[in-house]
């Protein structure tokens, strides 16, 4: 055993499936690699980008941005400075 109390992966034995969940996990596999083969550029594209915002990074990065534009415009918004408002809205009034 290693220090953290597992059987080290290279010297432990295989485990060995019954033969259906063997079956399952192949057919899986199968059904990952056809998907990947048939997958268009931009669907690669996607899968990546969801793959690396799903990532404890990109949420601590993101909330870091969002964070540091809230403190940006705070001094502003506190100052007394009106939101500016763009005449293609200046119709829409609550």
């Amino acid at each position: 055993m290693s220090d953290t109390g597992r059987d080290d992966e290279r010297t432990a034995e295989p485990i060995i499936l019954p033969a259906h969940i063997e079956n399952t996990v192949q057919a899986i596999a199968r059904l990952h690699a056809a998907h990947r083969a048939r997958a268009t550029p931009l669907q690669r594209l996607v899968e990546r980008a969801t793959a690396r915002a799903g990532r404890p990074a990109f949420v601590a990065l993101l909330t870091v941005l969002v964070v540091a534009w809230m403190a940006l415009n705070s001094p502003w918004l506190r100052s007394g400075a009106r939101r500016s408002t763009s005449r293609r809205f200046s119709g829409c009034k609550a």
